[in-house]
């Protein structure tokens, strides 16, 4: 019996190596296994990812690429938009140009004077001489709004000066350019801004008045004009200030302190219907030579 069993053991224990080697390679074949299925599920979920990443580039190009032509887009339209502002622009430059050559009426005279009457009322003339005793444009007088000389204008050689030059022009509002008139040789500013009804304001600051012997009504009935500055006038040489400011009546300051009227043989109606000068300083008129004062200050305040 105990034979029998000691060979049991003996069995037994020879047996251990080979159970133990199974085991262990039963074990490394499992461990391999599990590497392998690990491995699968890694590459898997390797390859998930980079589909994934794959997708999400594709899809980001896409949106770049939606972004880019979306930026172009816009960039196109605001070209676009660009271009049909300055087509705009230019339109509405063109139609300046097109009311700007709207022309009512145009002349000019032999001496290199010209004028040109728009529709929208304003008078543009300049260069050569002036051709005195009435305007070239009276006959639109009532069209002139505003005018503007754009080049020097001599006065004539004979004694109309720059008469009658705005003479019953009642709608004109504002000249331009006064100081290119060539004043100093004109002989006559008679009726230069008669009747000028609209007339708001006038700049006579570059007037030479020094050869001039008359201003017979320069301004009469100027009725919007509140100042008329014409401290600066030389009237040596005049003999005649008739009416030269008659029923400006809305004018407040009107300096006349230093005007020479040694000469002037007519003074009548010089102030007639002035009723909003408060006062007017003529204590150093010299009036020896003056034949005719009627008038000079009915209806003044």
């Amino acid at each position: 019996m105990k034979r029998k069993t000691l060979i049991v053991v003996i069995l037994a224990v020879l047996s251990m190596p080979a159970n133990i080697s199974y085991a262990v390679e039963n074990e490394v074949l499992f461990e391999d296994t599990i590497d392998s299925e690990v491995l699968d599920e890694i590459q898997d979920d390797q390859l998930e990812d980079i589909e994934s990443s794959v997708e999400i580039d594709a899809e980001l190009g896409l949106e770049e690429a939606s972004e880019e032509v979306k930026e172009s887009d816009e960039s196109t339209v605001s070209e676009s938009v660009g271009r049909e502002e300055v087509q705009e622009d230019t339109v509405e430059v063109k139609n300046t140009k097109n009311k700007e050559a709207e022309v009512l009426a145009s002349g000019q005279n032999g001496t290199g004077f010209t004028w040109t009457l728009y529709e929208d009322g304003v008078l543009v003339c300049g260069g050569g001489t002036w051709s005195g005793s009435f305007s070239a444009w009276y006959s639109w007088r009532r069209q002139i709004t505003k005018v503007i000389i754009t080049d020097e204008i001599d006065p004539p050689n004979n004694s109309d000066g720059f008469s009658t030059m705005f003479y019953n022009c009642s709608n004109l509002i504002a000249v331009e350019g006064l100081e290119k008139l060539k004043t100093g040789d004109a002989k006559s500013f008679d009726l230069m801004f008669y009747n000028c009804e609209s007339l708001e304001t006038i700049d006579l600051s570059s007037f030479d008045t020094s050869s001039s012997t008359s201003f017979a009504s320069m301004f009469e009935n100027c009725v919007k004009l509140e100042k008329i500055d014409c401290s600066k006038f030389k009237t040596t040489n005049s003999i005649n200030f008739s009416k030269m400011f008659a029923f400006c009546r809305n004018v407040k300051e009107l300096d006349v302190a230093n005007f020479d009227v040694s000469k002037a043989i007519n003074l009548s109606g010089m102030f007639q219907g002035c009723n909003s000068i408060s006062s007017i300083d003529v204590s150093k008129f010299n009036t020896e030579n003056t034949t005719n004062f009627s008038s000079m200050f009915i209806g003044y305040k």
